[in-house]
């Protein structure tokens, strides 16, 4: 059982905003609990493929006024990296401990279902992941807060490759035909097997947008026999 002044359900962009919003507005010594699905604060971030960048300038990504340590050292309209992004979510976590003396409990790889209003109090029980080892080893957490916020934004679902039939023979064509999604490219796995065991073979990117833009700049960057075979498949959307 987890008693809480407050408690946040989603630590990504939206729910790090209610902690710093919220908190100037708690009692000395406050205890928060943050509920995600997740592994830290970051929310879709933390999934997003290691070379995404912000596409606006940093200042303008945060919570409120909070200035970013990198500001010191990168130029005004620097595009974050994900690490930096996820370095800043933690620093704004950080602050807000410090700044208001709370006590933050965080429920990482724990999911949250629903609630009920109890004689005041937000009644919740939330379960933990798929993703949580040992299976079965860690129970459900039953939390009574003064206080709840539903932050969970769009609750981006990470996009997993397309499933293919399978090759009719091993050495067919269909052997040669592979699925990735932005978070596989760079792989060292994947960098051999374009370099060395499909040096020949077209590269097709699904979309047009910003994460198609991203794969196609550094597969070119990366691998320069590859700027040659790479196909963009172009929807409805933006150059």
């Amino acid at each position: 059982m987890e008693n809480a002044d407050l408690c946040i359900i989603g630590a990504g962009y939206a729910g790090i905003n209610v902690l710093n919003a919220a908190c100037p507005h708690l009692p000395d010594g406050a205890r928060v609990v943050v509920v995600d699905r997740g592994t830290r604060f970051g929310g879709q971030w933390t999934d997003q493929y290691d070379y995404v960048r912000l596409h606006q300038p940093h200042e303008t990504f945060t919570a409120h006024d909070r200035e970013w340590a990198i500001t010191k050292t990168k130029p005004k309209g620097h595009l974050a990296s994900k690490t930096e992004i996820l370095s800043h979510f933690e620093d704004i976590a950080a602050a807000c401990i410090a700044e208001h003396n709370i006590e933050l409990v965080t429920l990482f790889n724990y999911e949250y279902d629903c609630h009920t209003v109890e004689d005041g109090k937000v009644v919740l029980t939330v379960n933990p992941t798929s993703a949580v080892e040992p299976s079965g080893m860690v129970a459900p957490v039953s939390i009574v807060a003064t206080h709840l916020f539903r932050a969970e934004g769009f609750n981006v679902i990470i996009k997993t490759p397309f499933v293919l039939s399978a090759p009719s023979s091993p050495t067919g064509p269909g052997a040669r035909v592979h699925s990735l999604c932005p978070a596989d490219v760079l792989t060292a796995q994947w960098s051999a097997l374009m370099r060395y065991s499909l040096p020949d073979t077209p590269i097709y990117v699904i979309g047009s947008g910003k994460t198609a833009m991203d794969i196609l700049y550094h597969l070119s960057k990366r691998e320069k026999s590859a700027a040659d075979r790479l196909h963009c498949i172009a929807g409805r959307g933006t150059w």
